[in-house]
């Protein structure tokens, strides 16, 4: 299994919609082919929020649904959406363990 995990940095006039971003993220890439669990979390403390305002955590069957799901067209609408209201953002894949 793999772990794709993206962190996101949004716009300042975006940040208090931190919770509905969040949740819409969830719905969004919930239903693109492929992912098989996407959680959306806020940051806990004020350090963690001083540099990331999202970190999504989706998880695959292996590297080729990854691939597949970067280009997706249903991926593609939710980037459209984000990047408005995102400044930054950054992806890592991890295959897990057990």
């Amino acid at each position: 299994m793999v772990v794709r995990v993206v962190l996101i940095k949004l716009h300042d006039e975006f940040v208090p919609q931190r919770e509905a971003i969040a949740a819409e993220s969830e719905r969004m890439l919930s239903a693109v082919p492929g992912v098989q669990a996407v959680e959306a979390d806020i940051p806990a403390d004020i350090q963690s929020a001083g540099s990331w305002d999202l970190c999504l955590r989706l998880r695959f069957a292996d590297m080729d649904a990854v691939d597949a799901y970067v280009p997706h067209p249903a991926h593609r609408e939710y980037l459209d959406w984000l990047e408005p209201r995102c400044h930054v953002k950054k992806a890592w894949n991890f295959t897990t363990r057990g």
